[in-house]
């Protein structure tokens, strides 16, 4: 733990010249962890956020909070040295660290697949040895199933998947607008149909209406024919 004094006196470590502060008006302890307390020794009072704080009393502080002596001055935590700096050196050194392995572990490999040397290196550890007559050593082809795949192979395997996709892709449009097509004139006829439905019924119904004209004319035609036999029966019983 550290100890800091705040105050007047030329032996504080950090030093107003205020006459209002006094000559040791409060010290802060420093714990190893990060922690913080104040302690106030003045007669003129010290404030942590605008509260006054109790003299002689350790109080826990944070470097967020506003510390004010006597209303007249005000601490800088810059002059406080915060004992978990540290930690955030060490934090920046061990991700650089991460940074310079992986960089150390992954750019050859990527160097070595874009410029195609691991081609050759698979090329020449895939030929075989056969020992001649002579006892030397001649190279032997390896099989056609073993041959390694170029680059160039791989470009030309992926522009196929690519145009395979865009294929199937098309595909699946036209199928798609065939089916729109299908269930639009679906539609379309069933409203025709009903369409067709509704005139033959407005048809029937002229019909009808015109048959029972036709019958209303007939019942008429009778009953017109049968008055005028009365009538005429009349007359002739009147004339006899």
């Amino acid at each position: 733990m550290k100890t800091y004094t705040i105050g007047r006196d030329a032996n504080c470590h950090i030093q107003f010249s205020d006459p209002q502060i006094s000559r040791r008006h409060a010290l802060i302890k420093v714990y190893p962890m990060g922690k913080m307390e104040l302690v106030d020794m003045s007669s003129n009072g010290t404030y942590v956020n605008g509260i006054k704080v109790v003299s002689n009393k350790s109080i826990p502080v944070s470097r967020k909070d506003s510390v004010v002596f006597a209303h007249v001055g005000q601490l800088d935590w810059h002059n406080i040295p915060n004992p978990l700096r540290w930690l955030y050196y060490l934090g920046i050194a061990v991700a650089a660290l991460l940074v310079i392995i992986l960089m150390w572990l992954y750019i050859p490999k990527f160097v070595d697949y874009a410029t195609g040397s691991d081609v050759d290196i698979e090329l020449g550890s895939s030929m075989g040895t056969s020992s001649g007559n002579d006892g030397g050593i001649s190279p032997t082809p390896s099989s056609p199933e073993q041959a390694p795949v170029t680059p160039k192979e791989d470009e030309k395997n992926v522009k196929k998947d690519s145009k395979s996709w865009e294929q199937k892709i098309l595909d699946d449009d036209k199928k798609r607008k065939e089916a729109e097509k299908s269930s639009s004139k679906d539609q379309d006829q069933k409203q025709d149909q009903k369409q067709d439905q509704k005139q033959d019924q407005k048809q029937n119904q002229k019909q009808d209406q015109k048959q029972d004209q036709k019958q209303d004319q007939k019942q008429n035609q009778k009953k017109d024919t049968a008055k005028q036999s009365k009538s005429e029966k009349k007359v002739d019983d009147i004339i006899y």
